[in-house]
């Protein structure tokens, strides 16, 4: 079940009544601010250096290594070896999500 079904379901409102609500108070979509929190949480795991990009992967919910890889460099602007190689500054709190 996708987050977002989750939410709605357990608030019992509309999807695109919550996304509009969302929006208007968050500036971004609901749907957008899932994949940046879940980003920043990789982003954890990864530092944390505990787990393989596959447990990563399992763990976050992703269908494969390959989409969660392509997701991190969509979201980031790098892949997740550059990520480790650099200095792993690049982690925000929430509220500098956007």
């Amino acid at each position: 079940m996708r987050k977002t079904d989750y939410i709605v379901e357990k608030l019992n409102l509309n999807y695109r009544y919550l996304s509009k609500l969302f929006s208007k108070y968050e500036a971004v979509t609901l749907e957008k601010y899932i994949i940046l929190n879940k980003m920043e949480k990789v982003k954890e795991l990864i530092d944390n250096e505990e787990y393989t990009l596959s447990e990563i992967s399992y763990i976050m919910d992703y269908g494969s290594v390959q989409y969660l890889s392509q997701q991190f460099k969509k979201e980031t602007g790098m892949s997740v070896t550059e990520y480790k190689q650099s200095d792993k500054k690049s982690r925000k709190s929430l509220e500098e999500l956007y």
